[in-house]
């Protein structure tokens, strides 16, 4: 088998990462198939830590991503009531006159 032919059970794997180069869980299953010596040409202990390696950095982006998004909602709604509370404070124009 060539070298530079993935095998059977490589190949959904390697499309999905085609297709969405961050899946962790390709990844991870790319690994795994490695580590076990399944589904490829032979068990590639390297070649299994460097795609676990590859997932554990593509769910530390994720994960960093998800928390940016938490903050900027939470940042969201702490304006929205700020702006709320300022607007239950604020008099009406008529009590000026």
């Amino acid at each position: 088998m060539s070298m530079d032919r993935p095998s059977e059970a490589e190949v959904p794997f390697r499309r999905a990462l085609e297709l969405t180069p961050r899946d962790s869980d390709a990844m991870y299953n790319l690994a795994v198939c490695y580590q076990n010596g399944v589904g490829v040409a032979a068990r590639d202990d390297a070649k299994a830590v460097e795609w676990l390696n590859k997932a554990a950095e593509a769910l530390r982006a994720e994960a960093r991503e998800s928390a940016e998004a938490a903050e900027r909602r939470a940042t969201e709604e702490q304006m929205k009531a700020l702006l709320a509370e300022a607007a239950d404070r604020a008099q009406p124009l008529d009590y000026y006159y």
